[in-house]
Formats: structure tokens, C-alpha cells, sequence
């Protein structure tokens, strides 16, 4: 046997698993020249020594020890540096996932570990799938962000000893916390598979609780679907949601009170309306059949709701130029509106008949719906309607020859515009506006016109006479002596022309600049009779 000698077996135990420091190196090394080694702190991250309010103490990891303490020779830095060894060191180095990791498993949280490293490793094969073009490829990782991690250990563990003692709706609540935390920082893919999972979970408990369970997952799963567009897929869980809610006895309601049925029908009517506009130009047989279901499910919802549905649907069958068809759901919309008294609704549901109706070239029911716009307008004191069913009543008049009555309704039309300053708002703006009335004044003049040619009102010159000089003035002038006769026959119908007007002309105001201008060019009738009973005497 070798004389070699062992070293105490106090020293020995204290060399486990850690180099011996020499004697010299022990002498000669003192408390101010050691490397300030790092601390764990509360929040499981490794810093340097932390000091407490007090500023007397010395926190190292879940230890806090004063300053006269550390002197004491049993407190040594050698005996902190060994609890150090033993605790806190492990986690020097590692990352955010895996000191979370370290916790649960110290903590005896397996299934949340074998979660948490799910999780993870799904996040990281969709970021490889997306590639590097996709933006998702440089988003921070669940598993890099502190609070993340901190709300996934949270929750988990929670989730973990409900489950051990069988209490599901704790678990439930848990998970369904966690999914919402998630789905509000935009991780929808691990909100997505945290509704699943509360999907399943909710199959655990009673027959009645394990179906309110379901149905709220499925209809937390369809918002988050249709959060980020997946419009077709959040009607499936709405659908679902729906089935489960409308054959609970009794009825389910929300925290706030809403019946879970009409939440649900509320839902799906939404999603249909956004799945209809999307599809139409492709498939407008399918946007149909979607609308349709709207209206279906809007029967759980009010009169309003099913009003819209009904609404939406006419105005799909009116571009599709299926009029009979449009104007059968417009009634429906109008019928629901009456019920409701929303004169709005009225006012909207009537113009759409009108259209429906203008578009059929059956001018009668168009100018009678058209009315009724104008009257819901009144009661509402909806204005910018007001105004757009004066001006199309007029020119719908103006078109079937009521000139009169064009005139005055396109003349309240800008003349309610100007009071109310919203000439530039209108529709078709002021210039439209006032093209319309012109013309609309212009065709007014026709059958006073004619009066006046046929009953020779312009005196000696006949209408070959006129048609004769205005034909002449289109040709080039050039000779003198064509041009000469030309200013003869200009003079000629000029001034006969003024002095049979001067004497037939009444004494209208003319208001042009304001509303309800009017003014009689060719006189009145009684004049014009007058005057042709002179004639015809002398």
C-alpha cells in the first residue's frame, strides 16, 4: 500500500463533483478578489446579487441572507457557493423554454411538459413550412417571450392539478383562459390548438355542463376563425354552436344575459352575409343559397335582423336581373320594417321596389313607391333621402311626360339641397341637379311652344319662314349681296318676332336664382286667345 495520504472525509464530500482548491489558492484568495457570481433572481432569470428594500439583506435565489450573516465564518462565500452548485447554477445559461421546462418538471407538472415541448416543436415545423418569405419565419417564438412562457407555465400546471383531483371545469376554465390569452397576442395558430383541446375536455363533464362546455368552445372556435378570414370553417363551429344551444332545455344564456341561441344565430347570419359577397362573382347560385340560410337563421334573432337578410337577398336577385323575384324580398324587408317602425328601413325597402319596379318599365308602382321614400324620409328627417327621391321622381316624370310635375319635384329637390348647405354632398352634385331641372323646364315649354307656332303667334312670319332663316344662317356668308338678303330676313323675324311677344308676354317674376323658379315665355292662354281673336276680326 502506497504511503500516499487521502484527504479528510469532510474535505472529500465537499470536493464532490467540483474541483479542490489548493491550500495556497484558499490563503491567498479573499472576498473582495472572488468573481461576483450570477444570482437567480424571483423571476427565474440568473443576475447579479440583488439587495432588498431594507438594503441590509442579500437575496440569492430563494435565500435571503444579511451582511453580518455572510461575515460569520459557517456563512462563508465557500458554503453559498456550494448551495449555488446545488440550485441555482443549473439554470445558468439556459434559455427562457428551458428554465420553464426545469420548473415544471421540478415541480412534477409532466403533462404540462410534454404540452409545452408540443407546442413548441409545432411552432417551429409551421415556421419552416411557411419558409423564409413568410413573414410568420421572423416573428419572436412563444418559446423566447418571458410573459408567454410564464402565462403557458401558469396555466398548464393549473389545468394539471385539476385534473389530478377531477375537477373538469377547472380544467376547462384553464385551458379556455389560456386559448383567449393567446388568440388576443395573435398566436391563432396556438389559440386554435388550445380550442381543441377545450373541445375535448368539455366531453368529460355531465350530460348538460359537458354540452354548454362544447357549445361555448365551438363558438370561441368560430370567432377565432373568423378573426383571421376562414369564414367557411367558423360556420361549421356556428353551426354546431347553434345545434348544441337550441336543444338545451332549458335555455342557455351568456354572463350578460343573451340567450345563447339568438348569439349564435347572430353569428351565423354575419358569416353567411361575408360568405355570399365573397362567392358571388364566382358562383352566384351559391351566394343565393347562403343569403337564404341568413334569412333562416335570422328568424332567431328579430324582425330587424330577418328584415336585412331579406334585403340583401333582393338586391342579389335585382343584379341578377331576376326583378320578380327581387321585388317579392323587398316586400318582405318593407313588412318587417312596418312591424318595427324603422323608418329607415322603410324608406330603404321602398326604393328598392322602386328600382325593382323602374326596372320592369312599370312606371306607376315606381313613382308610388317613390312617394313612400319620400314620406318615411319626412318622418325620419332623413334629408340626403329626402332629396334623392325628389330628384328621380322628377326625372321619372320628366320621362313619361308629366313635365309639370317634374319641374316642381326636381325644383324642391335643389332647393332643399341649397337651405340645408348640401349642395356638394348631393348625390350627383349640384350640376346634375341643375341639368335635370333644366330640362326638365326646357320639355315644360314644348306644348306653349307649339301653341305658339300653330296658332301663328309670331305674326306674318310663317314656320317655313323661321325654318327658312334658321336653315340660312349655317351657310358661309360671303357674298355680299347673299349676305345683305340674310341681314334683311334677320331684321325681319327679330323684330316681329319681339313686338308679337311684348304683347303676349305676362308678368311673371322670374325667380331662376332661388327655388321654385317659373316663367311663361309664350304667355298665358287667355292672352294668346285674345290676341287671335284681333287677328281675326281685323
Amino acid at each position: 500500500m502506497s504511503a500516499t495520504t487521502l484527504p479528510p472525509i469532510e474535505n472529500a464530500r465537499k470536493s464532490h463533483g467540483r474541483a479542490v482548491r489548493s491550500p495556497a489558492a484558499t490563503r491567498t484568495t479573499s472576498m473582495g478578489s472572488l468573481p461576483k457570481l450570477p444570482i437567480q433572481s424571483s423571476n427565474g432569470m440568473l443576475t447579479a446579487r440583488q439587495q432588498t428594500q431594507s438594503g441590509s439583506d442579500i437575496a440569492i435565489g430563494n435565500m435571503h441572507i444579511s451582511l453580518e450573516e455572510l461575515k460569520r465564518p459557517q456563512n462563508s462565500f465557500e458554503h453559498i457557493q456550494e448551495y449555488l452548485a446545488d440550485v441555482d447554477l443549473r439554470r445558468y445559461g439556459k434559455s427562457i423554454y428551458e428554465s420553464t421546462c426545469l420548473d415544471l418538471l421540478e415541480q412534477g407538472y409532466h403533462r404540462s411538459f410534454i404540452d409545452l415541448v408540443r407546442f413548441n416543436e409545432q411552432e417551429k415545423a409551421d415556421r419552416e413550412a411557411a419558409g423564409k418569405d413568410s413573414g410568420f419565419y421572423y416573428d419572436q417564438l412563444v418559446s423566447e417571450n418571458e410573459e408567454k412562457m410564464q402565462q403557458m407555465k401558469t396555466y398548464l400546471s393549473a389545468a394539471e392539478e385539476a385534473m389530478r383531483r377531477g375537477d373538469w371545469a377547472q380544467v376547462y376554465d384553464s385551458q379556455s383562459r389560456l386559448a383567449q390569452y393567446f388568440e388576443d397576442t395573435q398566436d391563432t395558430w396556438l389559440s386554435d390548438r388550445l380550442y381543441d383541446i377545450c373541445l375535448a375536455t368539455a366531453k368529460h363533464f355531465g350530460s348538460d355542463i359537458s354540452r354548454l362546455r362544447e357549445g361555448e368552445a365551438h363558438s370561441s372556435m368560430g370567432l377565432s376563425l373568423e378573426a383571421r378570414g376562414e369564414y367557411a370553417k367558423a360556420a361549421e363551429h356556428f353551426e354546431k354552436f347553434f345545434e348544441l344551444a337550441s336543444a338545451a332545455d332549458p335555455q342557455w344564456y351568456t354572463p350578460t344575459g343573451d340567450n345563447m341561441v339568438k348569439a349564435a344565430a347572430v353569428h351565423l347570419c354575419r358569416v353567411y352575409t361575408v360568405l355570399a359577397e365573397e362567392i358571388f362573382d364566382a358562383d352566384s347560385d351559391q351566394s343565393v343559397a347562403y343569403l337564404k340560410c341568413s334569412i333562416e337563421r335570422s328568424k332567431k334573432v328579430g324582425p330587424q335582423t330577418e328584415g336585412m337578410a331579406h334585403y340583401r337577398l333582393g338586391n342579389v336577385y335585382q343584379m341578377l336581373n331576376q326583378h320578380d323575384k327581387a321585388i317579392e324580398q323587398h316586400r318582405a324587408y318593407l313588412e318587417k320594417s312596418r312591424h318595427t317602425q324603422d323608418q329607415e328601413g322603410i324608406g330603404n325597402a321602398a326604393e328598392a321596389l322602386a328600382w325593382a319596379h323602374e326596372n320592369k318599365e312599370d312606371w306607376e308602382d315606381a313613382i308610388r313607391y317613390y312617394e313612400v321614400v319620400m314620406e318615411a324620409a319626412r318622418r325620419s328627417s332623413n334629408v340626403p333621402m329626402l332629396t334623392k327621391a325628389m330628384g328621380q321622381l322628377g326625372i321619372l316624370r320628366n320621362l313619361l311626360g308629366n313635365f309639370g310635375d317634374a319641374v316642381r319635384n326636381v325644383d324642391q329637390c335643389y332647393s332643399i339641397l341649397l337651405c340645408d348647405g348640401l349642395v356638394d354632398k348631393a348625390e350627383g352634385n349640384a350640376e346634375t341637379v341643375r341639368s335635370h331641372y333644366g330640362v326638365c323646364k326646357g320639355n315644360s315649354g314644348l306644348d306653349d311652344m307649339n301653341t305658339c307656332i300653330v296658332d301663328g303667334l309670331l305674326g306674318s312670319v310663317s314656320l317655313d319662314d323661321a325654318l327658312r332663316w334658321k336653315d340660312s344662317r349655317v351657310v358661309n356668308a360671303g357674298d355680299d349681296e347673299e349676305k345683305e338678303q340674310l341681314n334683311v330676313d334677320d331684321e325681319k323675324v327679330k323684330g316681329t318676332s319681339q313686338e308679337s311677344l311684348e304683347g303676349s308676354t305676362s308678368a311673371v317674376p322670374d325667380k331662376s336664382a332661388g327655388s321654385g323658379s317659373t316663367l311663361n315665355v309664350c304667355g298665358s292662354k287667355q292672352d294668346v286667345t285674345k290676341e287671335t281673336d284681333e287677328k281675326k276680326g281685323s
